[in-house]
């Protein structure tokens, strides 16, 4: 009894994974904006059951919150189904509060800033400047190097030219994602695999003969204008893990898991994560 309590006590603590917040969803065209987010995942999961719940706030005034519903593990992650509901962000521009809890416990979140663009809602939070690199280390060419990133509308200009995401080393285009389009919802999660000047897929087996050593940076460009950019490091034939990845990360800060757990699934991705992220 009294080694259980001890071991439990030197556990790592819960820890919410960013990317699977970063999934959220948000309805911004109503009179009153709402929030939705389907699943959360859980570094440092506990053993047995647990209870989750996500709150939304603004200021010390609590919105309203999800619940856990089914917990999908693997090792010591879980993908946490959440029960389906929409959470209204009322209509007073301003912060608000996304905060994961676990048994009760504080497990992350983040801030983000709820405005007026006309007649649209926005949102700007932290989907503004992260971004992830994915790949598999050690496969093959065919396995395809990915860019994911996010965006809210505001990013984005008003022209409904296309955008792309680009990767350059030292001021040269050395791969490509594809066109995509503003969203009319005003909100933008998209995954892209890298192409070469040649246009064949850039693939896991090809990082460090194909991009280089050293820093890049992918920026998201519209009509020849960069309307946002991200920077990392290639390492290896892979990409450099940040800081936020490691076991420890700073305190205060969100941890960037370099794996994580798909929804609804019980076996830990394939791909390397390497978060591109103040």
């Amino acid at each position: 009894m009294l080694l259980g309590l001890i071991l439990a006590a030197m556990a790592p603590a819960p820890v919410v994974e960013l990317g699977s917040l970063l999934r959220n969803r948000f309805f911004l065209a109503d009179p009153e904006p709402r929030w939705m987010l389907s699943h959360v995942s859980v570094n440092n999961a506990p053993a047995g059951d647990f209870q989750v719940q996500v709150v939304v706030k603004s200021g010390e005034t609590t919105l309203g919150e999800v619940e856990g519903n089914r917990i999908f593990r693997a090792e010591n992650m879980a993908s946490v189904q959440l029960k389906s509901r929409q959470i209204p962000l009322g209509t007073a521009p301003g912060l608000r509060r996304i905060e994961v809890r676990v048994n009760g416990q504080p497990a992350g979140g983040f801030d983000f800033q709820l405005g007026r663009s006309g007649d649209q809602w926005t949102v700007m939070g932290p989907w503004h400047d992260h971004g992830q690199m994915r790949w598999i280390p050690g496969g093959n060419a065919s396995a395809r190097v990915r860019f994911d990133w996010w965006a809210a509308g505001v990013e984005l200009s008003a022209s409904d030219k296309p955008f792309k995401a680009v990767f350059k080393r030292g001021g040269k285009v050395i791969a490509e994602g594809t066109d995509k389009y503003p969203s009319k919802n005003m909100w933008v999660y998209r995954s892209d695999n890298l192409r070469l000047p040649d246009r064949s897929f850039l693939g896991a087996s090809e990082i460090a003969s194909k991009l280089g050593a050293g820093p890049f940076v992918v920026e998201i460009v519209q009509e020849g204008r960069t309307l946002k950019s991200y920077r990392g490091s290639v390492e290896g034939n892979g990409f450099k893990a940040h800081v936020r990845s490691g076991p420890n990360p700073p305190e205060g800060k969100l941890a960037l898991p370099d794996r994580d757990l798909s929804e609804g699934s019980t076996k830990i991705t394939d791909d390397r994560i390497a978060w591109l992220a103040p």
